[in-house]
């Protein structure tokens, strides 16, 4: 039983690189509620999708904290707001071509 979960984990690992292969993310955020994805701006490019995430958990929380110190700044705010609604968007996403 061992064998068998080890090779599905090795299996699922291979499927998740080459679906990434030949592909990267932007970690982009909108300007405006409504905005389309293609009129985004892209904050950094990577290669791996957990790079991304991670970037975008880390961007966050430093902006969560900043905007609780100074609630009252309305730049701090928008900040937040906009990595809030940040997203993951794989380079060869169709939206990016709008």
């Amino acid at each position: 039983m061992k064998s068998v979960v080890l090779f599905a984990a090795v299996l699922l690992t291979g499927l998740v690189s080459s679906a990434e292969a030949g592909q990267g993310w932007y970690l982009m955020a909108p300007q405006q509620v409504g905005d389309p994805v293609s009129q985004w701006d892209v904050d950094d490019t990577f290669i791996h999708l957990s790079e991304c995430k991670d970037k975008k958990v880390t961007e966050r929380e430093r902006l969560k904290k900043f905007s609780d110190a100074v609630p009252s700044d309305k730049v701090a705010r928008n900040l937040l707001w906009r990595w809030v609604n940040a997203q993951c968007v794989a380079t060869d996403d169709p939206r990016l071509a709008r």
